[in-house]
Formats: C-alpha cells, structure tokens, sequence
C-alpha cells in the first residue's frame, strides 16, 4: 500500500466518516464498550446500548463494582450474553490492577479479549501500531489486491493481518484503522458496493476485473445440530423457578427454564417453538407446567423469580418465546397486579408486554380489522435487507409473505381488510435519493394478489394512511415534503402543507376533526408533534421530542392520539397519549429501551416496536394513567 493510496483513504474519511458517539473519546473504558457492542452488532443499531451502558457505568470503577446480574439487564437485546459476563469480569481485573493496558499483547490475556478486540483498543485508545483485521477490513483489503484466499484459514489470516499492520504504519493507527472499517461498513459492502464513490477505486484490483462480488470467498458454513428441550415450566404463587444448567449445548451460564436437553439426528416432525442460537436449532417440543419440583428434578443453582423480573433475569428470546406459548397477555396482567402496589413513580405493573416477532428486523406494525392479525414491514435477510410486508396471526405466532417487491416498503397503513404502502420503485434505495429513481403508494388485499398503484408520480410518494375512501401521504424530497390527500378512485391528489420541512405520518382522526404528524423544521434536529382541525386548516406545534422520530396514530373509534416521543426529563422514547378536546398528555410507558410507532388494535391494546437488535414487536394492554402531565 503506498503513501498516497494511505492518504486518499484518510483525506475520505475526514470529510465521510459518521459522527458515532464512541468517536469523540479517547478513553480507553468507553472505547472498549464500544468495540464488544459493536461484535455482530451494527453501529446504529449499538447506538442506544451505548448511550445506555455510559450513562448507567460511566466509568471502569462503575462496571467493575456492578452486580452482573444489573449488567446483563442493561446487555438485553443485544444478544451474546458471553460478551456482558466476560466484559464484568475483565473490568473487576483491570480495576484490581488500577491501570488499564496499553499493548494489545496485555490486553490479549484479558477475558473476551482476542486479537480483533486486543489491537482495536490498544490502537484506537493509545495509538499503538497495529492493524485491526474485523469483516470490513478483511473485505477492503481482499478486494483491493484481489485475492481470492481461504481468508478463514489461519496461514491466510495471518497474512491478512500483515497487511492490516503494514497499512497503519507510518500514519496515525487510530485514524486509518478508523478509516479501514468505515471503508468496509458504508463503500465496501457485502452486496453492490459503491465503487464508483470508493477512494481507491483507480487502485482496486478487483475492481479493474469486475470481480468485487466474488470476493471475499465465502466461509464455509458450519453444519447446524438438531436439540429437542422438553421444558418444565414450575410456578409457585408469583414465582417462576429458573435454574443454571451447565450440561445445556447453548446458554450455559444464563438463568433458563428447566428442562431435558436431547440432541436429534434431524428436525422432529412437530414442535411448539423452534429458535436458532448460533450453529444450533433448538426444537420445544414440550412444555409440562408444574407447582412441584419432584424428586427427579435437581439443580445445583435454582432460584424463584418474579414474573415482572424473568426478562431480566432471564433475558434470551428464546425463554421470551416459551413465556409467550405459556401465558396470553391477560393472565401475565393479572398475576403482576397482584404482587404489589406501586409507587407512583414506577413503572405501571399492569403494562406487561408480549413480544411477537422473533427474528428479522420487524417495524411499522398494523393491525387489522379481524381482531387477530397484524401486518407489518420485516427483512429476514442479515445484510442489504429487502424490506417487505409479512403478516402475523397473534394466537399463532405464524407469519406469511405479503408482498415481493424488488424494492423496500418504506411505510404501511390498514384499513380493515385492506393494506396501502409505499415501496421505492429500484432496487437500489440509495438511488432514491439521487433523483434516479422513486417511491409509489400501492393498494392490497390481503392475499396480495391483487395489487393496484395508486400514485404515479415518479417521485417520492411516502409515509401513508389508508382511509375509507382516500389516503393521505407526503410527496416531496427526502427532507423536504408536504401531505398530500387523494381519493382512492381517482388521480388527482390535494395539496394540504406548503412548507419546506421534512413531515412523516400524516393522519386524519376518526371523527375526521383533526389531522395530526410529526415535522422537522430546516435547521433543527429535534421533531415537532403537529395538530390541526381539519377546518379551517391551522397547523399548531404541541410537543417537541428531544431526539428520535415521532409517529402519531389515532385511536381506531375515538379522537385519542398517541405517538412515541422523548420528552422533558425521559432518556428514551417512550408512549404517550394526547386527547386534543382536552388537552390532557398521558405518558403510558417508563422504561429503559426506546419504543417506536405504537398504534392501538380493534380491541384497543398498544402494538408497538422497540429498538432491539433487531427490532421486534410487542403487544401491550391499554392502561391509562389517571394523571395528565404538566409540562
């Protein structure tokens, strides 16, 4: 690699690298949180995480003198439990030591620290000279010289990873190692990578020879194994027993369910639950629900846990699933209200949410008019996800594929029976924003053969709400547009916002009294909840959230608004309620996860997403609060 090749590649990331909050810090601690988050964890989706486990253990001394079992709780959803338990114990360590290392070959005997972490931190944190070897770069560097190498091998790592080092030599290893993986993450993709954009185009091999899609080879994958787990469910009062099983294939260390563990030469015919953990299928063919241990049954490590505590106790989506089979929402409801009172500050125990979706990257959900099905837009795929619509029966937990766009679907709206969404018309999204191609509004039922286009605009038609006879959406560039209303049997849409300003979810109330939607105003980054009546049209800012995007929705029969937001003290998005007659907010939700899009069912519960990774749907009962909020 020359010095000018080494140049080009920093002078880009100046002037393209994204403003990730681990970026602004040279604190060894903060850098390190960042680099285990970020394993199989994409940067946006650790953002949240991050900002959560800083301001909870803002320092070394925090986490090491943390209880593990806090740690893990703040860990859920990011899923490699393993990652949490050896972070605690390197911190507890380190801090036993009173000085973090600096060389990567001192950080390498720390627990959770091999070679990718070790010389990541050591370089990021105190600039040693070492090259950092993660996916992105193994990608850059395969595609640049084009080598088509067992990269997995170690004779091949090894190479690789003289290259790494080679490549920071001379230069601020902080920086282009930096520039190394935000080549790989945002040019350098998997899938179609931007070449034309790369700063080393002119110099890429692979480029030259049109082979940048076969490279790097791809790693073998290894054979998935078979285990049937016959789970004991065992209640006592409130309480649900969990237990340490040291003898199970996965999730060793967690507190899990109890239960037998058997390994199957291929998938049985029938099973309640199937969940995959790394290279295992794990089948619940069973689940016996007990009061009583029985004298065959024996753990060394067992404890009763509280319902209101078993996901944080217990947090793999695995046993949310088992807990979903077992209980229906209004049974979990009436167990908790009956375990204590809260104080007025807490949480309401009556909110207990039931997770839907497993899997996947699961948004927009809505329900429909049959009081049992939920719609919603979901990519099953891990990289350059093809955003489509699935629908999910709540009861079974079965999902179908709605629709198979060559685009994504980028918003989603039902009226009774009937799906409007809209969905970009090139496979290619990042093209949509060039002007060289666009969004369309689409109308279906619910079989999905019968699909009509509604907008013809060639532009960007988005962010719908399906009414009975008409539709609204917002028409415009990314972050300029207005809301637009137009009958579904005609062509000619009415303008109703004229404004420069980004707006998103437009919606008309039942009683047709008022329109509601979220707007970011040119130069500010935080968005504006917006009401008008519907006559005369006179747009009012109500509240203004702090950070996130807004998403209003009306109550199905009554003029109730409700939309996530963050607002005054709250550190994530949480639920709120606004009724516009009298001016009465309700904040429905108080949690430590960010909650996106809630709108209610027939029946009147909340469905909402939060933002795991990935991000998955809940069901939750509606329970007012009988306060309204002064702000």
């Amino acid at each position: 690699m020359t010095n000018e090749e080494k140049e080009k590649l920093l002078s880009w990331f100046q002037q393209n690298k994204r403003p990730l909050p681990w970026r602004t810090t040279k604190d060894p601690y903060k850098i390190w949180i960042s680099e285990v988050m970020l394993q199989q964890t994409t940067s946006q989706a650790v953002i949240p995480y991050y900002k959560r486990f800083i301001q909870k253990f803002p320092t070394l001394q925090h986490l090491a003198q943390a209880q593990e079992e806090d740690v893990l709780e703040l860990w859920s959803g990011l899923g490699y439990y393993s990652r949490a338990r050896n972070l605690h114990k390197a911190a507890k360590m380190i801090y036993k030591k009173k000085q973090f290392p600096k060389s990567f070959k001192e950080l390498l005997q720390l627990p959770g620290f091999g070679p990718y972490t070790s010389r990541a931190v050591s370089s990021l944190a105190f600039k040693e000279a070492v090259g950092v070897l993660d996916g992105n770069v193994i990608r850059v560097l395969t595609r640049k010289e084009n080598l088509k190498w067992s990269w997995w091998q170690t004779k091949e790592k090894k190479q690789l990873q003289n290259m790494a080092d080679q490549a920071v030599s001379q230069v601020d290893s902080s920086v282009m190692n930096q520039a190394l993986m935000e080549l790989g993450a945002t040019i350098c993709l998997p899938q179609n990578p931007k070449c034309i954009l790369c700063p080393w185009n002119s110099a890429c091999k692979a480029f030259e020879s049109q082979t940048q899609n076969q490279i790097p080879l791809k790693k073998p994958k290894k054979s998935m194994e078979h285990w049937s787990w016959n789970i004991h469910f065992i209640r006592k009062q409130q309480k649900i027993l969990l237990v340490k099983d040291p003898s199970l294939p996965v999730l060793k260390s967690q507190w899990v369910l109890p239960g037998n563990f058997r390994k199957l030469k291929s998938p049985p015919k029938s099973y309640k639950i199937k969940h995959t953990i790394t290279h295992h299928h794990i089948y619940i063919q069973k689940i016996d629900q007990k009061r009583t241990l029985g004298s065959s049954i024996q753990w060394e490590e067992r404890k009763w846990v509280p319902l209101n505590r078993i996901k944080t106790k217990a947090p793999s989506s695995l046993i949310q699933k088992v807990l979903s089979q077992v209980f229906s929402v209004y049974v979990l409801v009436f167990l908790l209200s009956c375990q204590h009172t809260p104080k007025p500050s807490a949480p309401n125990p009556l909110l207990f949410a039931k997770q839907l979706t497993f899997g996947g990257e699961n948004t927009h959900p809505q329900p429909l008019g049959d009081f049992l099905h939920i719609a919603y837009i979901s990519s099953k795929r891990k990289q350059h996800n093809n955003k489509q619509i699935y629908i999910l029966n709540r009861k079974s937990l079965e999902e179908k594929r709605l629709t198979f766009q060559h685009g994504d679907i980028l918003s989603l709206s039902a009226y009774k029976n009937f799906l409007a969404y809209a969905s970009t018309t090139d496979e290619d999204k990042e093209r949509l924003f060039e002007k060289k191609s666009g969004s369309e509004i689409y109308l279906s039922d619910l079989t999905g053969r019968h699909i009509k286009r509604l907008t013809f605009h060639k532009g960007y038609d988005s962010e719908v709400q399906l009414l009975a006879h008409s539709f609204l959406f917002v028409r415009g560039q990314e972050n300029r547009n207005n809301i637009f209303i137009q009958p579904l049997k005609g062509k000619k849409a009415k303008q109703l916002t004229f404004s420069n300003t980004k707006k998103i979810s437009p919606q008309l109330s039942p009683s047709h009294s008022y329109y509601a939607w979220a707007e970011q105003k040119e130069g500010f980054k935080e968005y504006d909840l917006v009401l008008s009546p519907f006559k005369p049209f006179k747009p009012k800012d109500l509240f203004t959230s702090k950070s996130g995007l807004i998403f209003p929705s009306w109550h199905p029969r009554k003029d109730l608004l409700i939309f996530s937001a963050q607002i005054g003290d709250s550190q994530f998005m949480e639920i709120y309620t606004y009724n516009p007659q009298t001016r009465c907010l309700k904040q429905l939700t108080h949690s430590s996860i960010d909650k996106r899009r809630p709108v209610f069912s027939p029946e009147g519960d909340l469905i909402y997403f939060e933002s795991l990774n990935p991000s998955q749907i809940f069901v939750m009962n509606y329970v007012p609060p009988s306060k309204c909020l002064s702000l």
